[in-house]
């Protein structure tokens, strides 16, 4: 299914008699998702708001300012504006000018008009999670835009994470997180989207400037938003302080991987030939 520009698929593994169950599960799974994600992307600009449009969620709103307190402003949820207007200048075959960053940084919205995207992607997807564990299924993937919810196995096996070369010449380390382990993961591999902006690499929101020194970044989190959040930080600060970031969090991992595919981890990962592994 897609939504809002984000493609959302939702698979459970169950014994053959219980897969109705399962689909109905599911299905109750991505409508939770639609109804998270509607109530948290942002109204277009200048669009009219639905008469049945949800009250903004306070919960995102706290997680996103939480966030940028601790990231020293490396994630932010109010540097959308930065998007627009590099996507608008770049249209036009130029680059913004360091007073219309200035300009764009300094343009705060109201709450239900920020971007919180790639968060607020992972907040759905913790979301969508419940209808799943409520029914009984505790062996399933939710994986939307970057953002992956796993739990328990896949048919009987661990689930396996795959690092991704980011010459694209195939992967760099393979894993398997603890049995049973309920995991929340972002993955920065590609171009940088959000509210249906294309084009733009991940914004340093503290300077307007593309952060350019990772290729690749993977958090592991107990939530699928934390691990958007922390992984968009990483993004900006760089391995060293964004893993140290990283680090001082409970229950938080991380691996960074620059453009010349150097692989970094945070204390409680190693990486030993192409064996991802948690200590």
């Amino acid at each position: 299914h897609e939504t809002h520009g984000v493609e959302v698929k939702i698979a459970v593994w169950t014994e053959r008699d219980q897969a109705p169950s399962a689909r109905d599960a599911a299905a109750r799974a991505l409508e939770c998702f639609i109804a998270a994600l509607d109530a948290a992307i942002p109204q277009t600009p200048g669009a009219e708001a639905s008469a049945d449009a949800q009250e903004f969620p306070p919960d995102l709103i706290t997680l996103g300012e939480w966030w940028r307190e601790k990231s020293g402003g490396a994630y932010d949820p109010d540097a959308l504006p930065l998007y627009r207007l590099w996507n608008e200048e770049l249209a036009r075959g130029r680059l913004p000018t360091s007073k219309e960053l200035s300009q764009a940084r300094n343009r705060n919205a109201p709450v239900d008009k920020r971007g919180y995207g790639i968060v607020a992607i992972g907040w759905a997807a913790d979301a969508s999670a419940s209808p799943l564990s409520q029914a009984g299924f505790s062996n399933y993937l939710i994986a939307a835009g970057g953002c992956e919810v796993v739990s328990g196995a896949r048919g009987g096996k661990p689930w396996r994470i795959a690092i991704s070369d980011p010459s694209g010449s195939g992967f760099l380390a393979f894993g398997s997180p603890p049995p049973g382990a309920s995991m929340r993961l972002y993955r920065e591999d590609a171009p940088h989207r959000v509210e249906g902006i294309e084009g733009v690499a991940m914004l340093d929101p503290r300077t307007g400037r593309p952060a350019q020194e990772l290729a690749v970044v993977v958090v592991f989190a107990p939530r699928a938003a934390d691990a958007a959040a922390l992984a968009s930080a990483i993004a900006v600060l760089g391995a060293q302080i964004g893993l140290r970031l990283a680090d001082s969090l409970p229950d938080m991992e991380a691996i960074a991987v620059d453009a010349q595919a150097h692989v970094r981890t945070s204390d409680d990962l190693a990486i030993v030939g192409r064996r991802l592994s948690w200590l």
